[in-house]
């Protein structure tokens, strides 16, 4: 199967262009916001909205930083600016990763939350950040997967190669969102062993 060739600008509002992998960040944190809400057990909803505020900031922040630093440190070295161009594209999940459980874990400690105690309340919403977030790299054409001769493979504009290849951002996006949603959903009603 061919992809039509997705235009990764979703709209322009003047010269600002509206890209659709943003736009699954948005929809991702809005329905995490939407669902915690629904069960804050002992944050309020301004602790929330704080940790919604800085998880973003963290895990945007992180994510460019940790591309720059993974995949264009001679980029980031030569133009330590280029850090902030994120209209230039460039995330990686590790450091969006390592950038949300800093916040988390300085959150905590002002609200005097252990950093597991943080860790409960946020670990079953991750999935629908990954599931979500998965399906803005397969509207890009990124993260590409390997070749395949199965007939869901897909063949993406942006393969230099032209080669059909696995939608991994798909199945990355069952995995890591629907798959392990689920999980995280069972696993949070056990006993957690640092509650009295």
């Amino acid at each position: 199967m061919i992809l039509p060739e997705i235009d990764p600008i979703a709209f322009q509002l003047g010269p600002l262009a509206i890209r659709w992998y943003g736009i699954t960040w948005v929809i991702a944190f809005g329905l995490i916001y939407w669902l915690a809400r629904k069960n804050l057990a002992k944050f309020s909803k301004d602790q929330l909205g704080d940790l919604m505020f800085y998880g973003l900031l963290g895990a945007a922040l992180g994510g460019r930083l940790g591309y720059k630093l993974f995949y264009d440190l001679g980029g980031l070295v030569s133009d330590p600016l280029s850090l902030v161009y994120f209209w230039q594209g460039g995330m990686s999940f590790h450091g969006g990763f390592l950038g949300v459980l800093l916040a988390s874990y300085l959150l905590g400690k002002r609200w005097n939350f252990r950093f597991f105690e943080v860790m409960d309340f946020i670990a079953p919403y991750v999935p629908i950040g990954f599931g979500t977030v998965r399906l803005g790299n397969f509207l890009n054409s990124e993260l590409l997967g390997r070749p395949t001769e199965l007939p869901w493979g897909v063949v993406f504009p942006s393969d230099p190669e032209g080669l059909v290849r696995h939608a991994s951002q798909i199945y990355q996006a069952v995995g890591e969102g629907i798959i392990l949603l689920l999980f995280m959903l069972w696993y949070s009603r056990k006993p957690k062993p640092h509650k009295s």
